[in-house]
């Protein structure tokens, strides 16, 4: 008899697809070439999350950039509601402290990148959870530089494999 595998939703699975993995080099090297090309902050923040949400087959999400000497925070989404991305907008600075206190860039690496599994803790993470976002990538460049990227479920399955958050890092 055959052992069926479970995953609890949002949970990280280990799944190895040479294909899959060639499809995701593709994915960023195409996506890097086009963020070089791009004039503005808006514009890079909307393909990111475009890309991700495109590669992945992501049902929401939001992609996030504050940069020095820039007083707003550049903010993209898709699938999220009207409510969930005004809250999303007024907490994204609070995410930084919440969910990566030790991601500070060093001498040795400018940049700094992390990922977080969100949980069903209502008083924990109830603002993502509610807008739909079970996986949160923040980024820091520098001293002044931060972003973060918030994914949902996905289309076809609610567990990210390992090949997937490796994606999500290096994107």
């Amino acid at each position: 008899s055959s052992m069926k595998e479970e995953y609890p939703s949002g949970s990280i699975k280990n799944r190895v697809s040479p294909g899959r993995r060639y499809f995701y080099r593709q994915s960023i090297s195409e996506a890097r070439l086009e963020f070089c090309q791009m004039d503005s902050a808006q514009r890079i923040v909307e393909a990111c999350l475009l890309t991700a949400i495109g590669t992945l087959g992501i049902t929401c999400g939001f992609s996030s950039l504050t940069q020095p000497g820039t007083p707003e925070t550049k903010l993209a989404s898709r699938g999220l509601d009207a409510g969930s991305k005004k809250r999303i907008e007024e907490n994204i600075k609070a995410f930084s402290l919440g969910y990566f206190p030790l991601l500070q860039p060093t001498a040795v690496r400018l940049f700094r990148v992390d990922i977080c599994l969100i949980s069903e803790d209502p008083e924990k993470e109830e603002i993502l959870h509610k807008a739909g976002i079970r996986v949160l990538i923040g980024w820091k460049r520098g001293k002044d530089s931060s972003g973060f990227i918030g994914l949902g479920t996905k289309i076809i399955s609610d567990t990210y494999a390992d090949d997937e958050i490796n994606f999500l890092l290096n994107l």
